[in-house]
């Protein structure tokens, strides 16, 4: 989640290069009691939408098949990346209550090409259903949920753990100026008929 399209933005190629300032943002999905991150759920397949620069992962969890898929809208004035899950029931029965969750982490400090971590901070705006990180480097990113999530969390709430123990995200609004702030959303979608599929999107840009 680069600043600038170039890995040198100036013609000092020994010295200045362009930020990189996503560390890590995916999904995560909790079926019942039984709850995981994507990143530890094996993948069935991986790689390009036929025809497109989307990228598109395949996994299976408790009976549901959970697709991710990753990409740049062309339609957005700032750097942009849209994520999208859409999770299907491909089983004959009614699945378990389904909650899908998400996680986003950004460095917006002033290192190069890996910006620094202190003093960042995330708050909440309910009005627009976004979360708004900025940090020492002077850029700000927005987290944008187009659908409005059952709850949002961030930093010292971090959604990571609260996954990780099969809980709910814990609202909050306000991480303080702080060391490596993240941020989370959870969709609460219930259980889900045989044949059912249900999906969510959120949108990161930055503002460099």
């Amino acid at each position: 989640f680069h600043e600038h399209i170039y890995k040198y933005p100036t013609s000092d190629i020994a010295g200045t290069q362009t930020r990189d300032f996503l560390h890590d943002a995916y999904f995560g999905i909790r079926v019942g009691t039984e709850a995981a991150w994507l990143t530890e759920i094996p993948l069935d397949e991986a790689g390009y939408v036929p025809g497109t620069g989307i990228l598109r992962t395949a996994q299976t969890f408790r009976g549901l098949l959970v697709e991710s898929y990753y990409f740049a809208p062309w339609n957005v004035a700032r750097p942009a990346l849209a994520m999208v899950v859409r999770v299907t029931n491909t089983g004959g029965s009614p699945s378990g209550a389904v909650s899908l969750f998400t996680i986003h982490n950004l460095h917006l400090g002033t290192g190069r090409p890996d910006p620094d971590l202190d003093g960042e901070r995330i708050t909440w705006n309910g009005t627009a259903g976004a979360y708004v990180e900025t940090g020492t480097g002077g850029a700000a990113a927005v987290v944008l949920s187009p659908s409005a999530p059952s709850r949002h969390a961030c930093s010292p709430n971090n959604p990571w753990f609260a996954v990780n123990d099969g809980t709910d995200l814990v609202d909050t609004d306000d991480s303080g100026t702080m060391w490596d702030a993240v941020s989370g959303f959870q969709y609460d979608l219930g259980p889900l008929s045989a044949g059912a599929s249900v999906g969510r999107v959120v949108v990161l840009a930055l503002d460099s």
